[in-house]
């Protein structure tokens, strides 16, 4: 059964996304790019704020809307949304179509590991290196573990 990214599903489209990362590892570490918003909705919106975790990957960023700031020692349940534009790796304040606000709260640069059984990306920040675990949850959930790495196992 052909998996493909444009699939919502998190079993799907992460492993989908997975998989072809891999079939072209050569590509170079530091060029994928990341952030991380904070997504804040009108007082008396039902739409919950978050944080939206996303990861440049072929001309789209893929995207989970965390129910937590995002922070090394957290476990985070989070949501598969659509991919995003890439211009959300820049944009700050008001969203089209009374969307709300986002708000950057870090970003940079990324790469997967491809050589372990986990599914990890290690994040590169300005004064810190993250590595991030994604498993798959329920329906369309993923958890989202992250670390701290040491300071001197960057790998980027």
């Amino acid at each position: 059964q052909g998996l493909s990214v444009e699939r919502v599903g998190v079993a799907s489209r992460f492993y989908s996304v997975w998989n072809q990362l891999f079939m072209n590892v050569e590509m170079e570490k530091d060029t994928l790019r990341f952030v991380v918003l904070f997504h804040e909705y009108d007082p008396g919106d039902e739409r919950a704020d978050h944080w939206d975790l996303m990861l440049e990957h072929d001309g789209v960023l893929l995207t989970w809307a965390l129910s937590e700031k995002p922070e090394p020692g957290k476990t985070i349940l989070a949501q598969t949304l659509p991919d995003h534009r890439i211009e959300y790796l820049e944009l700050e304040g008001e969203i089209s179509h009374n969307r709300g606000r986002v708000k950057r709260v870090v970003g940079g640069s990324y790469h997967w590991e491809p050589e372990t059984v986990l599914h990890l990306a290690i994040l590169k920040l300005e004064l810190a290196t993250w590595q991030v675990e994604f498993t798959p949850f329920e329906g369309d959930s993923v958890q989202v573990a992250i670390s701290q790495l040491p300071e001197n196992r960057h790998g980027i």
